[in-house]
């Protein structure tokens, strides 16, 4: 099992690595637009048939730091979940995850006034299902170095999620719009810049999937 934990996770966290480096050395987004128009989730890509990319948009990362902590967070929890669900669940988990949060991002990008021009990379969604699927299946695991348990770091990244996606500006909901102005000032506008409905999206599909995986451990 640990060779093929380490198989599975070093094959997905290459895959990332190579897209991003062959893209980034041609040229990023700029030299590049017919691959980022192809796989990047798009209102336009979706309106134009291009439904893969509902799950293809996971392979692209806009910079190098949302890379690397996508990949490093991949390697631990992806590592993780298989060790207890098994390689093909935990694959499950992730991809259910990406398209989860691809669906609500896409959604929300309609109430948005760039939304339609906007794209949506990276694989954030599938690590957010992971960590919701982990804390659910087993809630009481004290997670380290935290020192809390999992059911609580869960709601924590669950309930954060949720309010940042409310909050967002861009969104220009009655009160909730002007508390996210306030948290901009604050943590700086970029927080917003933060794809939070996709984490969402895969939030919930991640503890979805974690019930059921805990109902039928009981079985």
């Amino acid at each position: 099992m640990g060779t093929r934990i380490f198989y599975v996770m070093k094959s997905l966290i290459c895959l990332l690595v190579l897209f991003y480096v062959l893209l980034a050395a041609t040229g990023g987004v700029a030299g590049n637009c017919w691959w980022y128009d192809q796989l990047g989730l798009s209102q336009v890509g979706i309106k134009s048939g291009k439904i893969w990319q509902f799950l293809s948009y996971a392979l692209l990362h806009g910079n190098s730091y949302h890379l690397i902590v996508n990949t490093v967070l991949l390697w631990v929890l992806g590592g993780k979940l298989q060790s207890i669900v098994g390689a093909k669940k935990a694959l499950f988990v992730l991809a259910s995850g990406v398209v989860a949060g691809g669906v609500s991002q896409f959604a929300l990008s309609f109430l948005v006034e760039a939304g339609e021009s906007s794209l949506l990379v990276g694989v954030s969604g599938g690590i957010l299902a992971m960590l919701l699927c982990l804390t659910t299946i087993d809630p009481y695991r004290v997670m380290r170095p935290l020192r809390i348990r999992a059911k609580h770091l869960g709601l924590g990244f669950l309930l954060s999620e949720a309010i940042l996606t409310l909050i967002d500006p861009a969104l220009a909901m009655p009160l909730f719009s002007g508390l996210g102005a306030h948290v901009a000032n604050i943590l700086g506008e970029s927080i917003f810049l933060v794809a939070h409905g996709c984490h969402l999206g895969g939030a919930i599909a991640g503890l979805c999937i974690g019930l059921v995986f805990r109902e039928k451990s009981r079985e």
